[in-house]
């Protein structure tokens, strides 16, 4: 008997583990990370027809031939010598008109708030077929209270990892005219 019921309580040990780990496995999705990654942000690309300095089409489809090529690369947290926490954002524009961009402005919106916005700014000359770097990005802070509701946006956005939410637009292209 007392073997009976030695063998009896192994097997439903070995059960209970087998059922747990089951679970884990058929929910493996739900333990995956829940922030924005480097291949999240690779899925953001808005395309643009530029005519006469102007947009005048943009997509985050993919579109045949575009003038100029919009990017998020850096959306990333980080935590300040003073302990308070920010975001370090920026966009890059890649050129494929032969005119040289000397600067742009584009706004990084969002769906579901049309009042909350950042404006980019890209202050560098970028000649066709390059983009530019990210030697300059922008500080959102958690502590400046006019833009606490673009942080907490952002934030959001980061730790669901939604990109669907986040928006482009061009408001501003400079050119180099020759003379």
């Amino acid at each position: 008997m007392l073997k009976y019921n030695v063998w009896l309580s192994h097997f439903v040990y070995y059960k209970v583990i087998y059922i747990l780990l089951a679970g884990i496995l058929i929910n493996y999705n739900g333990l995956q990370a829940a922030y924005l990654t480097n291949s999240d942000l690779n899925k953001l690309k808005y395309s643009c027809y530029v005519e006469t300095s102007i947009p005048v089409f943009c997509s985050f489809e993919d579109i045949e031939k575009p003038d100029v090529i919009i990017f998020l690369p850096l959306l990333k947290p980080v935590k300040l010598n003073n302990g308070v926490r920010a975001y370090r954002i920026m966009a890059t524009i890649t050129n494929k008109m032969p005119e040289t961009i000397t600067g742009a402005k584009v706004r990084l919106k969002f769906s579901d708030k049309e009042s909350i916005f950042l404006d980019l700014m890209v202050t560098e000359s970028i000649k066709y077929n390059m983009s530019s770097s990210l030697n300059k990005s922008h500080l959102v802070r958690e502590d400046v209270p006019k833009i606490r509701k673009l942080y907490e946006k952002i934030d959001d956005i980061y730790y669901s990892a939604d990109t669907s939410k986040i928006g482009f637009e061009i408001r501003e292209l400079r050119f180099l005219r020759s003379q």
